[in-house]
């Protein structure tokens, strides 16, 4: 087992190992590959999963990954006070939390739950782009792995990052909306916070018009530069409890930490938008499937511009965040994009993994 300390480590330099091959071929790939790679099952990719899912299921419990300090102690007074599983209806996240309380029933130790959340999280990650990106399952997989958030809420808010996992799914059957909307209620049962995800995939459905929410993205922008913090009183009182503790608190721009006026967070959140404008204005790009995830992904950054002054401003630009790997590659890898689509690709893919490197090896490590 390794030192906590070098568990992330660890994992993005794996990551880049395998990026920079992948990209290496991509750079000179055919086109017509794709249509063979999409019959045939990913095996690297799927144990690449396998994998990783088992280095951060068994990760020990420390501090480093902040909150499984938490849900350790959980699992551990569960396991001491509920002898017999009972399933409550009254719990906030009704799977998850329904999921822990059997857990601490039915096992000795908390290692099999984390285990389990691990392959549910990269596991759904994994299905949501095999089934998104037919033909580049490998390459997409690792740029959603090489994103931002990824390893944090593999490790720290779990379950979020499982619910979010989920949602990523349920978006994957647009084409079967009664499953799309089943996944979604599930993810909703993991974490309430998909609350919002599940309410701009229902808006995104009745209008579909990325244009649209381009402009309100850009509205909303100046607001948070203004400092307009009434939306974000008016959302606490729309929310649940545990919602209103992070809206109810406004941050100043000078304080530090996950708070206040992110730059270097709008500029992430706009990468995806700024190549939707290229893709609708410049190439002209159409796809339904692509204006929906877009559009989705707008109205949802643009409420965490809203709210961009609460406490812990990141858990709720993450629930934006959960799409902006698969909305920033999906046009260049869309057939219509042309001959230099995976030459694009490679070339985006690298530049989104140099930005997870600078942030934690540079910004926050420094």
């Amino acid at each position: 087992m390794f030192s906590p300390s070098l568990y992330q480590n660890i994992y993005l330099i794996v990551i880049t190992i395998i990026t920079v091959v992948v990209f290496l071929f991509y750079q000179s790939r055919d086109n017509n590959n794709e249509l063979n790679e999409a019959s045939r099952l990913p095996v690297f990719a799927f144990v690449l999963t396998i994998v990783i899912s088992l280095f951060i299921g068994y990760r020990p419990v420390d501090k480093t990954f902040v909150d499984m300090v938490t849900y350790s102690d959980i699992f551990y007074y569960l396991k001491s006070n509920r002898p017999v599983f009972h399933w409550n209806w009254d719990e906030l996240n009704i799977l998850y939390d329904n999921l822990y309380a059997w857990s601490a029933t039915y096992f000795d130790t908390d290692r099999p739950l984390f285990v389990i959340l691990a392959f549910l999280y990269f596991g759904c990650i994994f299905i949501a782009c095999r089934r998104m990106f037919r033909g580049n399952t490998l390459a997409t997989l690792l740029v959603y792995l090489g994103a931002f958030s990824t390893f944090s809420y593999g490790t720290n808010g779990m379950k979020a990052g499982v619910a979010a996992a989920i949602f990523l799914v349920a978006l994957s059957f647009y084409n079967k909306k009664w499953i799309m909307v089943l996944l979604a209620l599930v993810s909703y049962g993991f974490h309430h916070s998909m609350q919002l995800c599940i309410g701009a995939m229902i808006v995104a459905y009745f209008y579909k018009n990325a244009k649209f929410y381009i402009v309100v993205w850009i509205v909303c922008l100046f607001l948070a530069i203004f400092h307009v913090t009434w939306f974000q009183t008016l959302f606490s009182g729309l929310t649940d409890d545990h919602g209103a503790i992070y809206l109810n608190q406004i941050v100043e721009q000078e304080e530090k930490g996950w708070d206040g006026f992110r730059i270097d967070f709008i500029i992430y959140s706009f990468t995806p938008i700024a190549m939707g404008l290229y893709t609708i204005y410049g190439k002209k790009l159409k796809s339904a499937f692509y204006n929906y995830l877009l559009s989705i992904y707008l109205i949802t950054n643009s409420i965490w511009l809203l709210c961009i002054f609460s406490s812990f401003t990141n858990r709720i630009a993450y629930l934006s965040w959960l799409l902006l790997p698969v909305v920033l590659v999906y046009p260049t890898l869309h057939p219509k994009w042309g001959d230099s689509r995976f030459r694009v690709f490679a070339a985006i893919m690298m530049l989104h993994l140099c930005f997870t490197l600078f942030m934690n090896f540079i910004y926050y490590g420094r």
